[in-house]
């Protein structure tokens, strides 16, 4: 990144922000945070009134609001979310916006059919989350086509300060408290996700190497439920309660093939599932 250049990270205050933040102040890149306490990006006049201040800056930009699916699911959920992408676009018209990452998800993929989900695989937004974050994507896409930009689709994100509420965290919290968890399948879906810090990491590799592009993100190693819920019970030191119950629609697996993204970050060491869910046990549950 240029040294006269201004970063604006939008969504500081949440659970990806936070540690976005933390990373970017340990290798001393100065940024903007997004206030939503005093400037709501669902309000266009807001949001223009805030963004006015970088007009004649090289403005670079980190993109991560976003009402979450773990919040809400709805319509109204995916038309705030649509509606703070194009409040944030028309506010940046007058703007030379030299990069911008943009946070979304591998939920935009169809993974009931394809065994690995790469960049080009078929889309199939089958929730309100999903179709939010296409419909930014392609949004973006139309908007910025002389900035760089990057889009990251992401899996399930895990760390300190998810506050319990990543599956990870969920099923922690589940068994710590000598809770019953249930599973579908008994457990047999694979699943794969991401340390909240290597998401950092990678952030602020590509806020120095602006790319354009989309990137699949995962540590590329899948792990069955089952498997992630005993690492979490060894870690933990408390047997698990499973409650499986039966379920008619198909089984649906997550193998995310990141190798695009591996090339662009030779040098990246992505923190196994295995390892990551130790460390949030040891976190959170002081063990």
């Amino acid at each position: 990144m240029k040294t006269n250049d201004s970063l604006l990270l939008v969504g500081a205050n949440g659970f990806i922000g936070s540690a976005i933040a933390k990373y970017l102040l340990s290798k001393q890149i100065a940024y903007y945070s997004w206030d939503r306490h005093t400037h709501d990006l669902c309000n266009l006049r807001q949001t223009k009134s805030y963004m006015k201040q970088f007009k004649g800056a090289t403005l670079r930009v980190i993109y991560l609001s976003s009402v979450t699916r773990t919040k809400m699911d709805s319509s109204d959920s995916m038309q705030a979310n649509i509606s703070m992408i194009d409040n944030f676009i028309k506010a940046s018209k007058e703007l030379k916006i030299a990069s911008i990452i943009f946070l979304s998800s591998i939920d935009v993929y169809d993974n009931t059919e394809q065994k690995f989900l790469t960049e080009d695989s078929e889309l199939n937004p089958n929730s309100f989350y999903a179709i939010s974050k296409i419909c930014s994507e392609n949004m973006l896409q139309s908007a910025f086509r002389n900035s760089h930009l990057t889009i990251f689709r992401s899996p399930g994100v895990y760390g300190s300060g998810d506050k319990y509420d990543s599956i990870i965290g969920k099923f922690s919290k589940l068994i710590a408290n000598r809770n019953s968890v249930r599973l579908f399948h008994n457990g047999n879906q694979l699943r794969d996700y991401l340390f909240v810090n290597d998401l950092a990491e990678i952030v602020g590799h590509f806020v120095k190497n602006p790319t354009s592009g989309i990137f699949n993100l995962s540590t590329g190693q899948s792990l069955r439920l089952s498997s992630i819920i005993k690492l979490i019970s060894k870690f933990l030191g408390v047997e698990a309660k499973v409650h499986n119950i039966e379920c008619s629609h198909s089984r649906d697996d997550l193998r995310i093939v990141n190798k695009k993204l591996l090339s662009y970050m030779p040098r990246v060491s992505l923190t196994s599932m295995t390892v990551g869910i130790k460390n949030y046990i040891n976190e959170n549950f002081g063990k």
